[in-house]
């Protein structure tokens, strides 16, 4: 008889390949709505599974793991892992890991958007403002954004 398979959990809307790559070798129950998840929903969650994919929000410590007998691994779907006790995870031999440098670009497009002063003149700025409207925060990886210098003459 075949061993059964490990059970993973995907606390949030994740990228559909990989959700289904998982799925090559887990039973996977993968969340379709971005939700708040309470400690005691994340235990009940994770009391039979090995493994699971969560976010910063989705907090980890030894009450949850007391009711998680079979977790073995946590993939923190974010930058920080101040969601997870580091201490108790490495008391019962659960690995974590986290996502550092995921938003570097996203961060460096809010800020880059926040004050785009410090990337293009004011004269620059607000014309392409006022023509693209362009909002401060906008996501600018994979778009490509075109500058031209207007001569003095054409300037009002």
């Amino acid at each position: 008889m075949a061993e059964p398979r490990q059970r993973v959990w995907v606390a949030r809307p994740f990228f559909d390949d990989l959700v289904e790559r998982l799925r090559e070798h887990f039973d996977v129950e993968a969340e379709t709505a971005d939700r708040a998840w309470s400690k005691a929903e994340v235990a009940a969650k994770l009391a039979d599974k090995h493994g699971a994919i969560l976010s910063v929000a989705d907090r980890v410590d030894a009450d949850v793991l007391a009711r998680a007998p079979h977790l073995r691994a946590i993939a923190n779907a974010a930058v920080g892992y101040d969601n997870l006790d580091l201490d108790a995870l490495a008391a019962r031999g659960v690995v974590a890991t986290n996502t550092p440098g995921v938003l570097d670009d996203a961060v460096a497009d809010y800020q880059d958007g926040q004050h785009p002063e410090r990337i293009l003149p004011h004269d620059v700025l607000q014309h392409v403002q006022d023509r693209a409207g362009l909002q401060p925060g906008l996501a600018l990886l994979g778009e490509t954004l075109g500058l031209r210098q207007t001569p003095p003459q054409e300037r009002h």
